[in-house]
This record gives C-alpha cells, structure tokens and sequence, in this order.
C-alpha cells in the first residue's frame, strides 16, 4: 500500500486521496509525524472542510498530541456544527484521555443527539467506560446492562476501565459460558 501511495503521490503530488489513505496507513503504523505531513498537505488545499479537520484531529489525538488535536475538531465542529462527522466522539475521546470525563460526556449526547440517535448500546458502552473511569462504578454497570448488540471491543473497554478484565476477555476473543 505503501508503495503505491508513494507511486500516486510521485505521479501526482497534490492527489488529495493518496495523502489522505497515506496519513491513514501512517497512522495505523505508528508513523505519526509523516501522518500529520499528509493531512497538514491536504489541509491546505482544502482548510475549510470539517471533514478535513475532523480526521486531522484524529491523526492527532492518536499521536497524543492532544492540544493541537483539540484545535482541530473545534474547528471541525465550528465549520459544521450540524453534522457530526465523528468530530463529536474524537472530541469526546480527546477530553476522556485529558480526565475531562464531564466533557467527554457532553460531546457524546451531543453527537448522538445531532445524529438524531437516542441513546444506544455503542453511546452507552462509551459513557459506562468513562463513568468507570470516574470512580462511578454502579452508572458504568447500570449503563452496560443497556449495551446489548454493542461493539465488543467497546464493552470490553467499559469492562476493563471497571477492572473486569475476565469480561473484557471474554467479549474479546468471544468465549461463550
């Protein structure tokens, strides 16, 4: 892949998409500072996109830069308030790993809200991990009760903040009692 965004980018150093999958495979490899290249390199074609920034501010916070990243999805929430686009959950996310679980609440049921979603398992399993994280054990429990049909990974990260480590393995690797 690596090399074919490479070939796309000598063909055509401005292609928006082969910056835009190169920062997405940098981040996953860990290569963060050559991520944030990519997305400073489509930034500037294209600074007035929420999506743009939103994903700018995800390449971020996954390189625990998480002041700039806080920048970012401001900015992508300012340019498109309206329409979530994960700037609300990467946000929130920012905020959780600051140990600003108020405001890590807060953008949670705004971006559900916005996405005209009550509140659903996935949004519970966040909040309960957070709540957890809070020292609000009996919400986070109250919370995962509701979680039904969630994404494992997110129960078992709920599961884990809690200290249960047996559950968060067991939805993990999908052990059945």
């Amino acid at each position: 892949a690596r090399q074919a965004f490479t070939r796309a980018l000598a063909i055509d150093p401005n292609n928006v998409d082969a910056h835009f999958f190169s920062a997405m495979l940098c981040m996953a490899l860990g290569c963060f500072p050559e991520a944030i290249d990519h997305m400073k390199r489509i930034e500037e074609r294209d600074p007035l996109s929420a999506t743009v920034q939103s994903f700018f501010g995800r390449v971020l916070y996954r390189a625990r830069m998480y002041d700039e990243a806080i920048v970012h999805l401001n900015r992508a929430i300012e340019l498109d308030p309206q329409r979530p686009a994960g700037a609300y959950g990467r946000l929130a996310d920012v905020y959780e790993m600051l140990g600003k679980y108020d405001e890590a609440l807060v953008l949670l049921e705004k971006g559900a809200e916005l996405e005209g979603r009550p509140r659903g398992a996935e949004r519970n399993a966040r909040a309960a991990r957070i709540y957890a994280l809070m020292g609000r054990r009996d919400e986070a429990i109250g919370l995962l009760k509701g979680s039904r049909g969630s994404d494992r990974q997110m129960l078992a990260m709920a599961h884990t903040a809690l200290g249960d480590r047996d559950e968060a393995f067991r939805l993990l690797f999908g052990i059945i009692e």
